[in-house]
């Protein structure tokens, strides 16, 4: 029987961080297709995601690769409905993407903050 819950599936990952990552996503998904519903928190939901990606990326902070992907899923599912209240978060996203993007490939996938000290 194949598994239909995608976390069950990232076994590399602590639990914990799965089941995190779970729910940006299905915040994200929430405020994608239930814009109505989310619309009071969805700027709460978005903040969470950003957050997450930060603190994920700061200068010795064990990454875990399951939550940068779980809250990048959860923001690009929040940013579909796109409010005038998500346009101060632009340049912060920017900033994140340019991050996760700009990362040289000969380092460690626990070296990967120093991307962001090679982009500027």
């Amino acid at each position: 029987m194949e598994c239909k819950i995608s976390c069950l599936k990232r076994r590399n990952a602590p639990f914990v961080i799965v089941v995190k990552a779970e729910v940006f996503e299905v915040l994200g998904i929430i405020a994608r297709f239930f814009p109505n519903v989310a619309q009071e928190r969805h700027s709460q939901v978005m903040r969470w995601c950003i957050n997450s990606v930060q603190d994920q990326l700061k200068p010795g902070a064990k990454q875990e690769l399951a939550l940068i992907a779980g809250a990048i899923t959860g923001l690009d599912n929040c940013l579909y409905n796109f409010s005038e209240k998500a346009a101060k978060d632009v340049p912060v996203i920017l900033q994140l993407v340019k991050t996760l993007v700009n990362v040289p490939e000969d380092i460690s996938r626990f070296a990967a903050p120093i991307g962001e000290e090679l982009v500027y």
